[in-house]
């Protein structure tokens, strides 16, 4: 009897532990002006009961960031731009908000998840090939369910090709979001633009050129130098004067003797 009632307590805790509902998949894909992605996805879970909580929490702690563990505990938990892209993980982390019942994972890509198509003077064309959504693959179209809303952001100085999205995808400043569609077509093409030659600063070069110790050695002789001219200022003010002078005269001189060639000439 003892062991009957185990076993129902047993079964009960497995069930309980099942029973957890996901409501919504939220996906967020964050690129940089590489193509490289740093993607959140969120799950939104609902628990029938505070047991169902206790035991997810047990699990938190148990499985940690251990995405393997994750998946054979709860099989909805795993990164849809992972293996089933053809991609590998360079780094993952799991979090749990109790308080909005959200388990979060976070993680960056091995290789570029956009590629780069045509590198022009003043912008790049990008390209997000179709195979990226590889875990929404079924029977050659790729189905993104109702509950789930797959959101791209763009760099800041990107710019989205609206002829190239699905059409059902909607577009915000540079951010695109993808829910509840399907479609034989997710080639997802952006450009990038390439900021123009900045001006010079001139007080910005000066700051930079005195705070470099390499340069030290340059602002010591040009001390030196002012110094010296300084010092020597009023020889050096005689001398110019005495240059000018000099040269006046002699140029006053031509002028007479020009003058004096003319009147001869008369």
């Amino acid at each position: 009897m003892k062991r009957a009632l185990l076993f129902v307590f047993i079964a009960a805790m497995m069930g309980s532990t099942a029973a957890l509902q996901l409501n919504t998949h939220y996906l967020e894909i964050n690129l940089d002006s590489a193509g490289n992605a740093h993607i959140f996805e969120k799950y939104e879970i609902t628990f029938f009961s505070s047991l169902e909580l206790s035991q997810f929490k047990e699990k938190v702690s148990e499985n940690s960031s251990s995405i393997d563990a994750w998946k054979v505990d709860y099989p909805f938990f795993f990164p849809r731009f992972a293996d089933a892209a053809g991609n590998k993980l360079d780094a993952s982390f799991v979090t749990f908000d109790e308080e909005q019942k959200t388990l979060t994972l976070e993680y960056f890509l091995e290789k570029p998840f956009a590629i780069l198509q045509k590198d022009e003077p003043r912008a790049t064309l990008w390209e997000i090939p179709d195979s990226q959504f590889g875990a929404y693959i079924r029977q050659s179209l790729i189905i993104i369910p109702q509950n789930t809303a797959i959101r791209i952001n763009l760099p800041s100085n990107g710019r989205v090709l609206p002829s190239e999205i699905p059409s059902q995808a909607t577009i915000q400043g540079n951010s695109i979001t993808i829910s509840g569609i399907t479609t034989n077509n997710m080639n997802i093409k952006y450009i990038i633009e390439k900021p123009l030659s900045p001006s010079f600063n001139s007080f910005q070069f000066v700051r930079e050129f005195l705070f470099q110790p390499s340069n030290y050695i340059y602002i010591f002789i040009f001390i030196v130098v002012i110094g010296a001219i300084y010092w020597n200022r009023k020889i050096i003010i005689s001398k110019v004067e005495k240059y000018i002078e000099d040269h006046s005269e002699i140029e006053q001189a031509k002028q007479d003797e020009e003058v004096e060639l003319e009147i001869g000439k008369e």
